[in-house]
């Protein structure tokens, strides 16, 4: 009889061990540190710039290839190894193990919206990141890449390490990405089917295509074409 009661009461605690584990929130902080694993971050000793999208740590929300979603999660966007750097418990970096599919950062006028998946193009793969500026019909995507460069001066020990940074807009329509410049000329070029109608809004415009928001109105107008 004793053992049958032992056995019964060990059955209800295996029971609420696991329900204990289902329940736990996929967002706390413990969950969010069984995906990454402890690494050392670059040195900013030396360094003229930041390797980041954010220097500071940053509430964003990352979705995971195998569909979870993790909210307010601390992290930062390295940007020269295009990976995210989650905070730990202890306050220590993290390189996230498992393979994020895309993610969000919050920035003074909004969030920034960054996604991987598309053709490999050049160097880059299925994997890299590109900014999401606009998703429609058509996407127009922003890349920022930076990466260090190291350069010793007479009067210093050791080498100065400066962040060399360059912008690269690319173009998705069927699937296909395509790298242009921002100028007038490539534009008309790249959507050229409707060219006459965008050289019309192109020869109206009066913000620098250089700039996001003038550049996206350029290319959600093209979206309401086709």
């Amino acid at each position: 009889m004793k053992k049958t009661i032992m056995f019964i009461l060990l059955g209800f605690g295996l029971l609420s061990t696991k329900g204990f584990g289902q329940n736990t929130d996929p967002g706390s902080v413990s969950a969010q540190t069984r995906l990454g694993k402890y690494t050392a971050e670059k040195t900013l000793e030396n360094m003229v710039g930041s390797p980041y999208f954010n220097k500071d740590w940053q509430k964003g929300t990352v979705k995971f290839a195998n569909g979870k979603v993790f909210k307010d999660m601390e992290v930062k966007y390295n940007l020269v190894d295009d990976k995210l750097v989650l905070k730990s418990e202890t306050g220590e970096a993290m390189t996230i193990v498992d393979p994020v599919s895309e993610f969000r950062l919050p920035t003074s006028n909004g969030e920034a919206f960054f996604k991987s998946g598309f053709r490999p193009l050049g160097k880059h793969t299925e994997r890299t990141f590109y900014q999401v500026l606009f998703d429609g019909n058509i996407k127009l995507l922003k890349r920022l890449n930076k990466s260090i460069i190291e350069s010793q001066n007479y009067n210093s020990p050791s080498p100065v390490k400066t962040i060399d940074e360059s912008v690269h807009y690319y173009f998705v329509k069927n699937d296909e990405l395509i790298e242009f410049k921002p100028t007038k000329k490539a534009i008309l070029q790249l959507l050229k089917d409707k060219s006459e109608q965008v050289n019309s809004v192109l020869s109206n415009t009066k913000g620098d295509l250089k700039e996001d928001e003038t550049l996206k109105s350029v290319f959600v107008y093209y979206n309401s074409l086709i």
